[in-house]
């Protein structure tokens, strides 16, 4: 009889299990010496083979239920060392990809800026700009603020801002905001242009969350 040993367990292999459960079962019918009694045996020796069979299956799907667990850990943890490589592989690629764009986004702002704004009047106080490259958009944005005078004699002064799209030379939104400057007087602000495509706003902090999401992602 084929038995497999494992870990101390004793385990019989299903097919010789069987076919002894068979062969136990014939000889107690044969050498049976009680006739009337015949038919009780009978029902005896079914019921055995019946937990024979049942013990039967229960051997062939759990003789190696050991080795199996063990194979499938040692796969999973396989698996999931080649998902964390592949991971990191793809993290890596992804990094420098999104490096070179952003460097590509920044040589081509300064040239677009250079070439759109590169010289300011008399009246301009401050000229600067922005860039980011949106992952999401696979785009180049920049962001222009421009600070000029409106009277430079009671120093009244605006602040005008831009959201371009560098490589299709697009202006998304703009926003407007004057300080105004009177004797004796306070400075008062006014929004009168506030816009990011198909949406409005009333002040220079609702345009900035406007364009956060442009100039992050």
């Amino acid at each position: 009889m084929t038995r497999y040993e494992d870990s101390g367990y004793d385990c019989q292999h299903p097919l010789a299990t069987f076919v002894h459960a068979i062969h136990f079962t014939i000889f107690r019918l044969m050498f049976a010496t009680v006739p009337h009694d015949l038919a009780a045996r009978i029902i005896r020796a079914m019921k055995r083979l019946l937990l024979a069979l049942g013990a039967l299956f229960l051997v062939a799907t759990g003789c190696d239920l050991p080795d199996r667990v063990g194979r499938l850990e040692k796969q999973t943890k396989e698996l999931r060392a080649d998902v964390d490589k592949n991971r990191a592989e793809l993290d890596r690629r992804t990094l420098a990809a999104d490096l070179d764009s952003q460097a590509k986004c920044s040589k081509d702002a300064k040239e677009w800026f250079k070439e759109n704004w590169g010289s300011s009047d008399k009246d301009t106080i401050l000229l600067d700009y922005s860039n980011h490259y949106n992952r999401r958009l696979n785009k180049c944005f920049l962001s222009l603020e421009w600070h000029y005078w409106i009277d430079k004699n009671s120093k009244s002064w605006r602040n005008h801002m831009d959201l371009w799209d560098v490589y299709e030379n697009s202006k998304y939104g703009s926003v407007s905001e004057d300080h105004m400057n009177f004797p004796k007087t306070e400075t008062k602000e006014k929004v009168f242009r506030c816009e990011l495509l198909d949406k409005t706003c009333k002040t220079v902090q609702e345009w900035n969350g406007l364009a956060y999401s442009y100039l992050n992602d």
